[in-house]
């Protein structure tokens, strides 16, 4: 689901309907990539920016991202957990993470 402000009625009030069960595949990690390309005519440059969500669900199948989100989590102050939209659920993101480590 697309999660631009204008739909954010509709996926906005899905983050309260995350639960222990339903972690993996709830919260997602945007991803972005971002690219600068020199125009050769005019000389200009473009900048791009391309977007990925990925579900808790996938990204555990790479110890290595699964492990590095768990310690980012874990050091992130509530300010800005909260401006990433990891706040409301950062105990159970955290858990999820915890458990598919075995730690």
């Amino acid at each position: 689901m697309p999660t631009l402000p204008a739909t954010f009625d509709d996926w906005g009030r899905k983050r309260l309907e995350v639960t222990a069960e339903n972690v993996g595949e709830m919260i997602h990690m945007r991803i972005e990539h971002q690219k600068i390309f020199r125009l050769p005519q005019s000389n200009s440059l473009l900048f791009s920016i391309h977007t990925h969500l990925l579900p808790m669900n996938e990204l555990v199948k790479k110890k290595e991202w699964a492990e590095r989100f768990y310690r980012v989590l874990m050091d992130l102050p509530d300010h800005i957990a909260s401006y990433k939209g990891y706040l409301a659920n950062k105990e159970k993101i955290t858990k999820f993470l915890k458990d598919s480590l075995e730690i």
